[in-house]
């Protein structure tokens, strides 16, 4: 049986954290973004709340979660902008341009 000490020093201290690389997430391409607003062309109601989800999503660069935990009390039709409960119970408000504020009118 091995008698156990304590010691004063860590024997890690002088192990360095491995570097973890941060990976950039794609952007997509303009032309890609139109392709995806061009499947919700039409009057329908799922078609107009589809190309307003997308703007909203493409426009204020928000998380998946943001955009689908919106009230219509989040949106300020006044300012053009959104405010968004995020990550890490983070509250912020982002501005969206005119093609966005039309699609959310609709």
């Amino acid at each position: 049986m091995l008698d156990e000490e304590d010691i004063d020093r860590s024997p890690m201290e002088r192990v360095k954290q491995p570097q973890v690389r941060k990976k950039l997430i794609p952007v997509i391409r303009d032309d890609d973004t139109k392709r995806v607003l061009d499947t919700c062309k039409g009057k329908d109601f799922v078609q107009l709340r589809d190309e307003a989800v997308i703007r909203l999503y493409y426009n204020t660069g928000a998380r998946l979660s943001e955009v689908g935990n919106l009230t219509l009390d989040d949106l300020d039709m006044d300012t053009d902008s959104v405010h968004y409960h995020g990550k890490g119970n983070k509250d912020r408000r982002v501005r969206f341009g005119p093609k966005t504020a039309r699609a959310l009118s609709r």
